[in-house]
């Protein structure tokens, strides 16, 4: 979602966060620490997808297949990435890695 200032992005936000009211799981994180703290419950990818800081291309998930996290990653029904496009394109690779291999 991009949009300039008061546009409707929080509201937008607050409506996509009423579905966890509703049992549905959904992962909010951001590209920065300072983001995901603007985020309710926010972390960052490197935070949530357990990504090493020193990434090189071919860089994977550092936890099990069959982890918690792995099985809360298959029930999440929404991740919402703020500021993806500030990543690294290594990053996003690397959830994109996780995402297929963990969700088969």
């Amino acid at each position: 979602m991009d949009g300039s200032g008061r546009t409707g992005k929080t509201y937008q936000w607050k409506v996509i966060g009423a579905a966890q009211s509703k049992g549905k799981i959904i992962l909010p994180m951001a590209s920065s620490g300072i983001t995901a703290l603007l985020l309710p419950f926010g972390k960052t990818a490197h935070a949530i997808f357990k990504i090493s800081l020193n990434l090189i291309e071919a860089t994977y998930y550092s936890f099990s297949k069959h982890s918690e996290l792995a099985d809360l990653i298959r029930q999440t029904s929404l991740i919402i990435w703020d500021e993806a496009p500030m990543s690294h394109h290594w990053v996003i690779e690397t959830v994109d890695r996780t995402l297929r291999d963990i969700c088969d």
